[in-house]
């Protein structure tokens, strides 16, 4: 009855967030909403298998966590708004003039229809270079993956039905690629982001060339770099970025409630390419006996046993018990300070335990909160989600104004994964708020001003 009840709870939230928020597809609070929409009813669908009774506790404080996202948004929203409009109505006189800015703060519209199908053209020559950093990102993987499982192995390289379960195994235990090669991934990462634009906007103008290859190829080769590191997070990450840039295109080029339907038609398109890159990375980890079958069921566990492990964690807390502040929120800048000193080894392998859910299936993943409650109690429940919602708040309104709309649209397509794994992990200041993350921003900027401020990649952003 529980599961029930937080499914309608979640989809509540959900329909009065969009329209609170000017139906703002890419909004935070409507992304968080929907995701544990689909975590409650993904449980919904396998919970008879479990043994396990959810409490009121754990959804008393995921609702009240998602609203105080929500809650942080709007501060966000507002605060921005009222410092901008304060300034721009001060230098307006014409009331016309005025009554236009005062629409348009008070978010009356974030997209403008535009129909138009040109395509964006692009610089082939920059398309080259791109390429040729990716193929020399994926031998230097390739190179390093080698080296790491050779010393794992004893000296001896193994078999490769067993190589790529066998890497994991090894950078869990604490092997890792060096800090160049990392940093190029993520190089990588931000230039796909462009490729991906180039592509998918190309794709809904219907006006797809040969020369289009040349992106379909880096995005490829970027997801070959993704299984190398022997995890999911940079094909998760592909995911969401693909849904974010479809998203803002299809509600930039329909009217809104024919962009409505073609997005739900995208999110299910991404949610089962995801799947299905899941599950091929599990088979590959797996050394035999496992299916496609089985895979895929692990992929609709992944999704809905968070809910279930909070429960039980709520039952019986574990809170910080490092000397470092904060070392479950701020795992991530600790983890980019661990790459310059060995005083914060400590912290890089201290992973959450993991939970028994029952017939046999364990996780440790236990929704953004887990992270909130251990190092700060109550307290963090609702001042982290509340700093976050303020964050994207203040984001999206600088993005609703600004002239540099594919700039916005680049580092919100990265900024983005914290939303979409928000039921399943906390990311936004392990991933975000970082040093790696801060390393990334910085990159979308300086990538934007040599793609499209110079215009070695596209000539103007007239047509994004």
């Amino acid at each position: 009855m529980i599961v029930e009840i937080s499914l309608v709870i979640s989809f509540l939230f959900l329909f009065c967030f969009f329209v609170w928020i000017r139906k703002t597809i890419l909004s935070p609070s409507v992304i968080i909403a929907a995701c544990f929409f689909l975590e409650s009813f993904v449980w919904l669908l396998i919970a008879n298998q479990y043994s396990i009774r959810l409490h009121w506790s754990v959804y008393f404080v995921l609702v009240f966590g998602v609203f105080f996202i929500f809650l942080g948004e709007e501060i966000g929203r507002n605060f921005d708004i009222f410092a901008h409009q304060k300034l721009s109505l001060q230098k307006i006189h014409d009331k016309g003039a005025r009554r236009e800015i005062e629409n348009k703060h008070n978010g009356k519209y974030y997209y403008e229809p535009n129909n138009s199908d040109k395509r964006v053209p692009f610089n082939s020559k920059t398309m080259l270079v791109i390429l040729f950093f990716l193929c020399l990102t994926t031998a230097l993987y390739l190179y390093e993956d080698y080296h790491i499982l050779i010393t794992y192995n004893g000296g001896s390289f193994p078999s490769f039905s067993t190589a790529y379960g066998m890497l994991r195994a090894a950078m869990n235990s604490g092997s890792s690629v060096s800090f160049l090669l990392a940093r190029m991934t993520e190089i990588s990462f931000v230039l796909v982001i462009y490729c991906l634009y180039l592509l998918i906007t190309n794709l809904f103008s219907k006006r797809i060339k040969l020369i289009d290859l040349l992106p379909t190829i880096c995005v490829c080769l970027f997801v070959f770099i993704g299984f190398l590191t022997s995890g999911r997070t940079y094909l998760e990450r592909t995911v969401i970025a693909i849904l974010v840039i479809a998203l803002y295109i299809l509600f930039s080029k329909y009217a809104f409630w024919e962009a409505v339907k073609r997005s739900f038609f995208m999110a299910f398109i991404c949610l089962i390419v995801f799947g299905l890159g899941f599950s091929v990375a599990g088979l590959m980890r797996s050394s035999g006996g496992s299916t496609m079958g089985k895979q895929l069921y692990s992929f609709g566990f992944y999704v809905a046993s968070s809910i279930p492990a909070f429960d039980l964690y709520l039952l019986n807390p574990v809170y910080n018990q490092t000397q470092f502040w904060g070392a479950h929120v701020f795992y991530g800048f600790y983890s980019f300070l661990s790459n310059f000193t060995t005083a914060f080894d400590e912290i890089m392998y201290m992973p959450l335990e993991m939970v028994n859910i029952g017939q046999g299936m364990a996780t440790n993943i236990y929704t953004a909160f887990r992270r909130y409650y251990q190092d700060f109690g109550a307290f963090g429940v609702i001042f982290f989600p509340t700093l976050m919602g303020s964050f994207y708040g203040v984001f999206l309104e600088q993005w609703k104004r600004s002239k540099h709309q594919l700039l916005y649209l680049t580092i919100f397509s990265f900024e983005a994964f914290p939303l979409f794994e928000y039921g399943v992990e906390e990311r936004f200041f392990t991933g975000v708020i970082s040093g790696p993350g801060i390393f990334a921003i910085f990159l979308f900027i300086l990538a934007y001003w040599v793609f499209i401020s110079k215009g070695f990649l596209i000539k103007n952003e007239s047509n994004s």
